[in-house]
């Protein structure tokens, strides 16, 4: 698991298996899948890890890891204002699920993810 180093100077640490903990949940990258998908979804599966595992974006994921729940009093207009909604979990749903046809449908949910926060 890939965590901040209480005995280190902030330094992160990788489990053997690529693993690392959001602040919400341990994130294992699924070896298994990438083996299941098409050829045509594997360069998209491919980007979609290196943004999972992009060590500057890591640290922000937790909000975006699953889908929102608007029965909290903080989200709960959420579904309101963005039309579109859009998590990692689900989109790789949508990969085993074989909803996607291409690399760019996974691009444009990727970042779908990032223009709802704004």
């Amino acid at each position: 698991v890939k965590r901040k180093s209480e005995a280190s100077d902030g330094e992160e640490e990788e489990g053997s298996d690529g693993s690392y903990e959001t602040g919400v949940a341990k994130y294992s990258p699924d070896n298994s899948l990438l083996s299941t998908l098409p050829q045509s979804l594997q360069t998209g599966y491919k980007f979609y890890t290196q943004v999972r595992n992009d060590p500057v974006l890591k640290a922000d994921l937790g909000p975006f890891l699953y889908p929102v729940d608007s029965s909290q009093r903080a989200t709960k207009d959420y579904y309101l204002k963005i039309e579109k909604p859009m998590c990692f979990t689900r989109i790789e749903e949508k990969m085993a699920n074989l909803d996607y046809y291409s690399t760019p449908e996974i691009v444009t949910d990727l970042r779908l993810i990032f223009e709802n926060c704004y």
